[in-house]
């Protein structure tokens, strides 16, 4: 084995075990909320933003949950679209008629259907953004990642079956973030308590 050899075999040994490490350091430190690999999409400070946010327990797909998971697929075994119908917007006034849409990911892992719904109803403008923003992000990408909360059983579609039921708060790839509420992509600085994750100008806890 020649010098250059050794080099190679020591740098290639040396990105894994930072890999390695990387990953301990999320499970030790955010034991809870990553239910999948990162794949290198979701960071520390993703994990760091959701339990600023909310206190997050272990996963119990048997109850369901306001805390926010991050799980991770293949883009192939994902798929994002909406319902559309005509009829009064909720939050507007009752009078005023428009298309109306409802968003829906689904997930197969391990041979399981997880779908990922809407908070609520939307005009139709929203449904198309978010379709385009996901083309957009997906497009040559291999995993994306959902954040959401919920994932209990259910069993009462006789469609779709026995599936996890999710509310999806978020998605990611390598090429960025599209969240339900806004400014919630933005998460640098919240593992060091910095950024968005602050209190009256200082880190929380």
């Amino acid at each position: 084995m020649n010098g250059l050899s050794r080099i190679l075999i020591l740098f290639v040994g040396s990105v894994c075990l930072a890999k390695s490490v990387a990953i301990a350091k999320f499970s030790s430190k955010y034991p809870y909320n990553l239910l999948t690999p990162a794949f290198n999409v979701v960071t520390e400070d993703d994990l760091a933003y959701d339990n600023y946010r909310r206190e997050i327990g272990p996963y119990d797909p048997k109850a369901s949950l306001s805390q926010l998971y991050w799980q991770c697929f293949p883009v192939d075994d994902v798929g994002a679209g909406f319902d559309a119908w005509v009829g009064p917007d909720g939050m507007g006034p009752t009078n005023a008629i428009y298309t109306m849409c409802s968003l829906k990911i689904s997930a197969r892992a391990n041979h399981e259907l997880q779908l990922f719904t809407d908070r609520r109803a939307h005009q139709i403008g929203f449904c198309l953004d978010f379709t385009n923003e996901w083309k957009r992000l997906t497009k040559h990408q291999k995993i994306v990642c959902l954040d959401g909360e919920g994932g209990a059983y259910y069993d009462k579609d006789r469609q779709l079956g026995r599936h996890k039921l999710w509310t999806w708060d978020k998605f990611k790839t390598k090429k960025g973030c599209y969240s339900f509420f806004a400014g919630e992509c933005h998460t640098s600085g919240c593992s060091q308590g910095k950024g968005p994750c602050r209190t009256n100008g200082k880190a929380k806890g």
